[in-house]
């Protein structure tokens, strides 16, 4: 509502202006934020898609890279808005070219995410997410469960990958944590959607703590992010929380050791806000997870290389297999070699 109500007010104040000044050109177009133009819910454990905002919108926080370039291109149609959305958004880069898109059309959503690498002719993985909204849950006898994820790889060659079906997103995420991390992350990361995953890394930063180098830099952020929880300006107040809220694992563990007695009330508040979930792991279930081989795999997809880097130590000591992993390669050609070593570790479906 808030969003809605700023676009308007943008659209009146122009009105007026121009009814003073008899201008007829047309009103600038409207701002806001990739995450409200494609805001998605879980409701009744499907995604549903919950955006007014108007497709000529300028898309104030649209992620540019130094050597990258980015285009963001909407398409509305329908008596209702939500009646039919097409975002297609591209990046470029010097290690990968980009495309996503999010598309509902009726009752039918879909997500797609479309990497190539530049490092290697015919490097790239595709991933699609599908769901058939059924009235949100109420399908008709006799048909797949409503959600379903497409993935394939490829390395120099055409190859399909395996879909994977689920009654639900809560169960797709929760049932699947591999593929969770190494695709679904990245995907609805893009789309700035990823708060509707469990906060990344929370786990391995535990299991790994002894591992990882410490990283002042990150540290300092963190506390500055903290004091200026207890800003005078609100606005400077939620920033700072949407910020720490980004941070995601490291931020939580970092608010997490913080001496209570030193905050203020609100900043008390706001750190038990993002927080509030945390369930800090055991020794024993540190120590299990370092031996668990699914689980390192999985910390393999991590987007911090030195998760990935302790991940690897950590594998080659429980394996007896022989295998090697770039740690340092860009997205597209760590994701190929995961499925790969994946496969090679894990070679039955039981496992």
């Amino acid at each position: 509502m808030a969003l809605r109500c700023g676009i308007l007010s943008q659209l009146l104040l122009w009105a007026s202006c121009a009814a003073a000044f008899g201008q007829t050109t047309a009103p600038p177009a409207p701002t806001a934020k990739l995450a409200d133009v494609c805001r998605l819910h879980v409701v009744k454990g499907l995604l549903q898609l919950d955006s007014d905002v108007p497709a000529n919108v300028n898309i104030v926080d649209a992620p540019k890279s130094p050597d990258g370039s980015y285009t963001l291109d909407i398409t509305r149609g329908g008596t209702d808005a939500l009646n039919t959305f097409d975002l297609q958004l591209n990046r470029q880069t010097s290690e990968y070219e980009l495309a996503v898109g999010l598309m509902v059309q009726g009752n039918q959503l879909r997500m797609q995410y479309d990497a190539t690498a530049t490092s290697a002719i015919g490097s790239e993985r595709f991933i699609s997410l599908g769901q058939n909204m059924f009235m949100f849950g109420a399908k008709p006898p006799g048909l797949q469960p409503p959600l379903s994820l497409s993935l394939r790889q490829q390395m120099r060659r055409w190859g399909g990958g395996p879909q994977i079906r689920a009654s639900s997103f809560d169960e797709l995420i929760t049932n699947y944590p591999q593929e969770r991390e190494q695709y679904l992350r990245p995907m609805l990361r893009e789309l700035h959607q990823e708060d509707l995953l469990p906060p990344a890394n929370l786990e391995a930063l535990q299991v790994f703590a002894d591992d990882l180098p410490p990283d002042p830099q990150k540290a300092k952020q963190i506390n500055d992010l903290v004091a200026q929880l207890d800003a005078d300006s609100s606005d400077d107040r939620d920033a700072a929380t949407e910020k720490l809220k980004v941070m995601q694992g490291d931020a939580i563990l970092a608010l997490t050791k913080l001496d209570r007695s030193t905050l203020s009330p609100e900043q008390t508040a706001r750190v038990d806000g993002i927080c509030r979930d945390f369930k800090p792991l055991t020794p024993d279930e540190i120590q299990a997870k370092r031996k668990d081989v699914k689980f390192l795999l999985m910390a393999l997809a991590s987007d911090e290389e030195p998760i990935r880097i302790a991940a690897l130590k950590a594998l080659h000591a429980v394996s007896d297999q022989s295998f090697s992993f770039d740690t340092g390669g860009n997205p597209i050609d760590r994701s190929l070699a995961l499925t790969d070593l994946h496969s090679q570790l894990l070679p039955t479906v039981g496992n």
